[in-house]
């Protein structure tokens, strides 16, 4: 069994991008530093994740729906991560607390908070119909 190397002992390439996540979040974020015990793991979640951000949804979207998707999953480590994440992307805490609970300031928001936790708990088993809604 392969023993997990000490965080100080990463390889230089892990560590470089813990540095650059930390200027830009503020933070090394736990599950981060866990993949970086595999450089090509969190290069890869780096690289997924910078890719999803020149999608078609705004930062502030974004993290809304992660807020809507944590909480149908329950998870307090994504609650808090995607809270943080919220604010840094210029969520007021209104609109954090109206996202956990897929509820929003506008109509449009609303409907996407509502569908995006209605994937979850059907399992991304939606009909036809409700994605014409959407």
């Amino acid at each position: 069994m392969t023993q997990i190397k000490p965080a100080e002992k990463l390889q230089s390439k892990s560590e470089e991008m813990l540095a650059m996540v930390q200027k830009k979040l503020g933070v090394r974020p736990n599950m981060m530093k866990t993949m970086a015990h595999s450089s090509a793991t969190l290069e890869g979640y780096l690289n997924f994740s910078g890719a999803l951000s020149h999608g078609a949804l705004p930062a502030k979207q974004r993290e809304m729906i992660a807020l809507a998707v944590a909480q149908a999953n329950r998870c307090d480590y994504c609650l808090a991560a995607h809270g943080a994440l919220g604010k840094l992307a210029g969520l007021l805490p209104e609109e954090i607390e109206k996202s956990r609970n897929a509820e929003a300031i506008n109509d449009r928001d609303a409907a996407i908070l509502r569908f995006s936790v209605q994937l979850v708990e059907q399992k991304g088993r939606v009909s036809a119909d409700e994605i014409e809604s959407l």
